[in-house]
């Protein structure tokens, strides 16, 4: 959770808190000299967290421009939400190396992949 942001002196310091069994940290950190990168990790946070704030505490249903915001933040950030999910495919290495599927098909195989949901998509939010 980010408290807040400012400085003097030319210096840009943000101070974020966290809590864990009930024991707060606060940090403050200066970031003056940091560039901003697109995709790093601190967007991608804001982005988590615009999802978060429309699937939970818009009004319902959500519009669809708010349905469009979430399917492209989802999207640009690769976040599973309401409006986005992805598929993982294994590929067999005998496929990859022969490049050529086998004719007899496979036996299906089942895979139970946990999902990290950013809250009100339907699976576990972490």
């Amino acid at each position: 959770r980010v408290l807040g942001a400012g400085g003097g002196g030319g210096k840009s310091v943000v101070t974020i808190a966290s809590s864990h069994n009930k024991e707060e940290e606060k940090v403050a950190v200066d970031i003056s000299g940091v560039k901003p990168h697109r995709g790093s990790l601190l967007h991608v946070l804001a982005a988590k967290a615009r999802i978060r704030e429309l699937e939970e505490r818009a009004p319902k249903p959500l519009s669809q421009r708010q349905r469009d915001e979430i399917r492209r933040l989802g999207l640009r950030f690769n976040l599973a939400s309401s409006e986005t999910s992805f598929v993982a495919v294994l590929e067999k290495e005998d496929d990859v190396n022969e490049g050529v599927r086998s004719e007899t098909p496979a036996e299906p195989e089942q895979h139970v992949v946990p999902i990290v949901g950013v809250g009100g998509g339907g699976g576990p939010s972490y």
